[in-house]
């Protein structure tokens, strides 16, 4: 026997709160569905907003990794304090705005290239330091060592030319000026040196020194005057100091040449790929909507076929 045979031999008032029943059970139902399939989408846009602000994250890392590289390179090269700022400052935004990608990022694929991410900062980061100290060793040897050691030697040897030419002593007084000729031209060449890494340079005041201590000794030789040769001996005793210091600033200048020219340059490119790679993921997760438009459709279905159900069933019941 058919449920409608059955339903058509039960009493009216007894259909009548079946039926009453029925839409009870259609409208609750329908409540039900409707309430989970909206909430489905809820969690799809709340997906997609994620998404998006990690996207928006992404092309800060390019910006941010930009203006931090650019800053870099003007203070190395200048030592603008400024730079140095807004360098760091850079640096901190990006690994800051990472970490927070890292924390609510939840695609495992993405999170590792994000590790990667973090690993060429702090790569990069290492050796910007590493430049700065290096930058900073650099011009300490330049203002405490160099001009001070060689702005008395040059003092001292013009004091020793004026007093030997008020002497007509010719040969002393042409001596010393060959001597702080040579001196003249290892702090020009060092000079040129800091700003062009030109390793050419360094045997020229290499030789230079040479020169120059050759000359001083052929000066102390024929000089017998007691406070003549008491002023070459004060520069005797300062050309050892002047060239260790020249040593030293040439050995500073060549390990940050080779930060700047080639580490850091490097680094940043492989920093600059990792953001790339990341980026392109989290731009292809944007357009694909596969998950939002996937919840959508799978609500509206859901409940279209539970309403139709439902109708089904409470016709049934009404005969």
């Amino acid at each position: 026997m058919s449920l409608q045979t059955t339903m058509g031999q039960v009493r009216v008032g007894t259909r009548i709160y079946v039926g009453f029943l029925a839409v009870l059970i259609l409208l609750g139902t329908v409540g039900l569905v409707g309430w989970s399939g909206l909430s489905d989408v809820g969690i799809g846009v709340d997906n997609y907003a994620r998404i998006s602000n990690n996207t928006l994250l992404m092309q800060g890392y390019n910006i941010g990794g930009l203006e931090m590289r650019r800053n870099v390179l003007n203070y190395t090269f200048t030592g603008d304090e400024m730079a140095l700022r807004r360098a760091r400052e850079a640096r901190d935004s990006v690994a800051r705005d990472l970490e927070t990608y890292l924390g609510r990022g939840k695609n495992v694929a993405r999170k590792r290239i994000g590790e990667t991410v973090r690993t060429s900062l702090n790569d990069y980061s290492a050796s910007f330091d590493k430049a700065v100290t290096t930058r900073q060793r650099r011009q300490s040897i330049v203002e405490e060592r160099l001009n001070p050691l060689g702005a008395e030697m040059r003092r001292h040897l013009s004091t020793l030319i004026v007093a030997t030419t008020a002497e007509k002593d010719w040969e002393t007084a042409a001596g010393a000026g060959q001597v702080q000729e040579q001196l003249m031209l290892v702090r020009l060449n060092t000079l040129r040196f800091l700003n062009t890494a030109d390793k050419k340079l360094v045997e020229a005041g290499k030789e230079q020194f040479m020169t120059l201590k050759k000359g001083l000794a052929s000066v102390s030789q024929r000089e017998e005057d007691p406070e003549h040769r008491k002023i070459v001996e004060m520069v005797e005793v300062l050309v050892p100091k002047y060239e260790a210091a020249f040593t030293d600033v040439v050995t500073a200048a060549t390990e940050l040449d080779e930060l700047v020219r080639q580490t850091l340059p490097k680094l940043g490119e492989h920093f600059d790929q990792a953001v790339a790679t990341l980026l392109a993921s989290q731009i292809g997760k944007v357009k694909d909507e596969s998950e939002y438009k996937g919840s959508q459709e799978w609500a509206e279905k859901t409940t279209l076929d539970k309403v139709t159900e439902t109708q089904n069933f409470t016709l049934t019941l009404s005969g």
